[in-house]
């Protein structure tokens, strides 16, 4: 077995696209980016770990900036603050 096999043996996992209604095996990569799509974090994650799971890891890394995001993300956030319910 070669390193990378070993590195990510287990950690891949089956995910599904509701919006393409498509099934898929592997990873998600979420990335944090500048405004100019320099980036400044990142995580791989299994390919069945939800999108907005995944980039609250990111948020400890950053400390200082701006984060813009769509409107669901700043409901759930708004959410979150309010009632601890995410």
């Amino acid at each position: 077995m070669t390193k990378p096999e070993v590195t990510f043996k287990g950690f891949a996992a089956p995910g599904y696209c509701a919006a393409r209604q498509m099934y898929y095996f592997g990873y998600k990569l979420t990335l944090l980016t500048t405004w100019n799509g320099i980036p400044i974090a990142y995580d791989l994650v299994p390919a069945n770990t939800d999108e907005r799971v995944a980039v609250e890891s990111l948020f400890d890394s950053i400390r200082g900036c701006t984060i813009y995001g769509d409107k669901e993300r700043l409901y759930r956030c708004r959410l979150a603050a309010s009632t601890g319910w995410w």
